[in-house]
């Protein structure tokens, strides 16, 4: 009979015991609480900076949703100034019609043939890295050749080499311009559609973006449009104005 009211007053005294330390550790964090809330403001400014920081390398993370939409208003031409256009035969009429300056431009091929005979794809990558563009647009060759489909695995090392030195600025990957009926006697406007197709996919899993201009290029018989060619052969200076309007109401 002795034995039992020993045990109880031990079970009593551990769960007074655990009582006690529950009340003291709810005071502590109540008072840790309190001293947050009179931080130096040095030490508040710091962590409104790593909440921005946060924030802006979760937004990073956003898989790009392409193709790109039209925006509801253009933006000004003051954009280019911030940009970058890297490609061949297009980006060079580009400047000849003074739609983008040559100090945004670097000239490299992107496509089945030789590149440009100043940049090799490497060296393009390189140039494009050290202009530290916020906004880099990569466009193909103007015309590429009948392999279009051996020209995908080259442009995505391309493309990929240089996102991966310029993780900081948005990358646009441009579409490939329908041909006329004449020009189909070099390539076929199906085969480009698959090239774009692949790029449009590349896009997608690269996490860059995508412009879809062939469509807008496009007739209704899938071809070049009219208003974008003379007898079959694609006007530059409309082809160029397009292009700008184009990149101008399309920014991600």
């Amino acid at each position: 009979m002795k034995i039992t009211p020993k045990k109880e007053k031990a079970a009593l005294k551990f769960r007074i015991s655990f009582v006690i330390l529950f009340i003291i550790a709810s005071f502590a964090a109540c008072f840790v609480f309190y001293m947050k809330e009179d931080l130096p403001e040095e030490a508040a400014e710091a962590m409104a900076v790593s909440t921005v920081q946060t924030v802006n390398e979760t937004a990073a993370d956003v898989t790009a949703v392409n193709p790109v939409a039209e925006n509801a208003s253009p933006a000004d031409k003051e954009y280019f100034e911030k940009c970058l256009f890297a490609g061949g035969e297009l980006v060079r009429d580009m400047v000849a019609e003074g739609i983008i300056s040559s100090d945004n431009a670097v000239y490299a091929a992107v496509g089945d043939g030789e590149t440009d005979s100043v940049f090799g794809l490497d060296a393009a990558a390189d140039v494009i890295s050290d202009r530290s563009a916020e906004y880099i647009y990569i466009f193909p060759q103007a015309e590429l050749s009948e392999q279009a489909d051996s020209c995908v695995s080259k442009y995505r090392s391309f493309v990929s080499s240089v996102m991966k030195s310029n993780s900081d600025a948005m990358v646009y990957v441009v579409s490939a311009l329908p041909v006329s009926a004449e020009g189909e006697a070099d390539i076929l406007n199906v085969e480009l559609d698959r090239f774009n197709s692949e790029m449009l996919r590349f896009c997608n899993e690269a996490g860059a973006y995508y412009l879809d201009i062939n469509t807008a290029f496009k007739g209704s018989d899938g071809k070049l449009s009219s208003e974008y060619s003379l007898y079959g052969i694609p006007d530059k200076t409309a082809v160029c104005e397009k292009i700008g309007e184009y990149i101008l109401g399309h920014i991600a």
